[in-house]
């Protein structure tokens, strides 16, 4: 096997790892603030989501990735409106 096909099948296998993590979860528990410095779920979800979007198109695939083209403006994040208290 290549290498671009076992990067490809590592972050294939990690995605449907987080999507069956999370299946389960309500918009309530997406957006519940804890206690303490931890930010919500959904705002650590949206960021692991850009961050795929990142690596698969403008690192590895040297392309814009989709959160700047065919899905601008249409994610619902952007500074301040993650949830993020960083």
């Amino acid at each position: 096997m290549e290498t671009v096909e076992l990067v490809r099948q590592a972050l294939v296998e990690a995605h449907e790892s987080l999507e069956r993590t999370v299946s389960g979860l309500d918009q309530a528990a997406l957006d519940w603030q804890p206690p303490g410095t931890a930010n919500p779920i959904g705002a650590t979800l949206a960021h692991i989501i850009v961050s795929e979007d990142m690596v698969t198109n403008a690192i590895l695939a040297d392309r814009a990735p989709l959160l700047q083209t065919s899905f601008a403006g249409r994610t619902g994040v952007g500074p301040g409106r993650t949830g993020s208290r960083v």
